[in-house]
């Protein structure tokens, strides 16, 4: 288990040579599932931000602070992408996985090759697989908004209880196992009282867009 602020700066590195940083994971608010890894080029392809499904990551080097990634820099630089003020849309999220033959997530998971895909080195199904009939509602839901969430903007969200504010969210948790935030770290802000508690995902309610996390 990480904390996302932990996970965020770790350099990628292809099989020839490194590819950038990681600055954000973007989950799924459904699910919790991290379906995404930002990364930042930087001088390699400027302007451009890459998306890699996290489990296309193979295990981490945490001395160096580095993820292999089992890909070649010609083939990540000729993949679709967002500019780097673009957001993330449901045709972008399927060219992306077009583009390297994998299966997308809400087909079942990443993982699943599609017929002549690949599959990288350590690939393994995301947590939380979703259900056939909600795959279908993904495919033709709004093609613009896949319901993803960054855990760099939440961070700073106000957590909401029935009856106030508990405070806020100071990092969120994510097991590297299976990809998935297991709730937010919160930072309370109670009189007389200092320090931070967890919250599972389950057992919130919402997340509230005007910097509002509720919970139970």
């Amino acid at each position: 288990m990480q904390r996302s602020s932990h996970i965020t700066g770790y350099q990628l590195r292809a099989k020839d040579g490194t590819i950038g940083r990681i600055e954000d994971l973007l989950f799924d608010e459904r699910h919790f599932g991290v379906r995404w890894v930002v990364i930042d080029t930087g001088t390699w392809l400027p302007g451009r931000k890459v998306l890699l499904p996290p489990n296309a990551l193979s295990a981490p080097d945490t001395r160096a602070r580095e993820y292999p990634v089992d890909l070649e820099k010609d083939q990540i630089k000729e993949a679709p992408g967002p500019a780097s003020d673009q957001p993330v849309s449901r045709q972008m999220e399927t060219d992306i996985y077009g583009y390297y033959g994998w299966t997308p997530y809400w087909y079942g998971g990443f993982g699943y090759p599609a017929p002549g895909g690949m599959v990288p080195a350590g690939a393994v199904p995301f947590t939380a697989p979703v259900l056939p009939e909600e795959a279908r509602d993904m495919e033709t839901s709004d093609p613009g908004d896949p319901k993803l969430r960054s855990a760099t903007e939440v961070t700073g969200y106000h957590v909401e209880a029935t009856d106030g504010t508990i405070g806020h969210v100071e990092d969120v948790m994510v097991d590297e196992t299976e990809w998935a935030i297991r709730y937010p770290e919160v930072r309370h802000l109670g009189a007389g009282f200092s320090g931070s508690a967890h919250g599972r995902p389950f057992e919130i309610k919402g997340l509230g867009w005007q910097t509002a996390w509720q919970g139970t």
